[in-house]
């Protein structure tokens, strides 16, 4: 008799602050590995369509306080315009455009993206804020804080406060709650459980986010233990995915949606991927 290697998630001793169970999100949509650019609308519809829970989205700021979807510090080396995103005005990116496989793949505002969702409110999203590294030290505090009122414009908004989760560091989202920011906000950025849980808890952050390749499970434990939920990313593969499941996070953010949903029955197969 042949005995069959693959794992179901009943495998899985899942044990954590989310009732025991995995909120599945996207990164940047698809993963690093769809045949369409990351934290586009093309990359972020199918993962909802196929029965994620919702997407991470890397977000930038312009001059004039529009929170773009874009990844990299330069636009050069992937669209068709060059330079950083925050030295702009929005009206002079909206014509910018991805070197893709597929035409017209533009880079667009998160308010774009979430007024062409249909039943938004059933989607979670985690705003991966990418920051200016260039300004003076001085100005960095006006500047988060801008930051961090664009994000609050943009989920009150959509009446999403509830289910858009911000990422950064210490230094960035000290400033949330003087601004009245009310979303769930996740220390990130440290490369370490130890230092991530301390600044969790010098500003009564809602979790950690943090990346596989960094984490054990006793860390996950110590972080659950403190009251903190986890959130991971580092799924790019298959075998990822399911080491992701053993460390039992509340969130995983990943590369390879398709598989992962399916080990937990959630995939919807009726959809058609575009």
């Amino acid at each position: 008799m042949l005995l069959s290697c693959k794992k179901d998630i009943s495998d899985y001793n899942i044990n954590n602050l989310n009732n025991n169970d995995i909120m599945i999100l996207g990164h940047a949509g698809m993963g690093s590995m769809y045949k369409h650019p990351g934290d586009t609308y093309e990359s972020v519809i199918p993962v909802l369509g196929i029965g994620a829970d919702g997407s991470e989205i890397d977000i930038q700021m312009t001059k004039d306080s529009i929170l773009v979807m874009f990844h990299d510090d330069d636009m050069k080396l992937t669209t068709t315009c060059e330079g950083y995103i925050y030295d702009y005005y929005w009206s002079e990116l909206g014509g910018c455009k991805y070197h893709a496989l597929a035409y017209n793949i533009y880079v667009i505002t998160v308010d774009n993206l979430f007024s062409r969702i249909s039943n938004l409110s059933k989607y979670h999203f985690s705003f991966d804020c990418k920051l200016n590294k260039n300004l003076p030290y001085e100005e960095l505090e006006e500047y988060y804080k801008k930051f961090l009122r664009a994000i609050q414009r943009l989920c009150e908004k959509y009446n999403m406060t509830d289910n858009v989760f911000i990422e950064g560091n210490i230094s960035y989202l000290k400033f949330a709650s003087e601004v009245g920011l009310m979303n769930k906000l996740f220390i990130s950025g440290t490369g370490s459980m130890d230092e991530s849980i301390r600044h969790a808890k010098e500003i009564n952050s809602f979790g950690i986010g943090i990346s596989n390749y960094v984490t054990t499970v006793d860390d996950i434990s110590r972080a659950h233990a403190e009251g903190f939920w986890v959130m991971m990313w580092g799924g790019k593969t298959r075998a990822e995915n399911k080491e992701l499941i053993s460390k039992s996070p509340d969130i995983i953010q990943t590369d390879k949606p398709i598989p992962l949903l399916k080990m937990f029955g959630r995939f919807n197969s009726s959809y058609r991927i575009p």
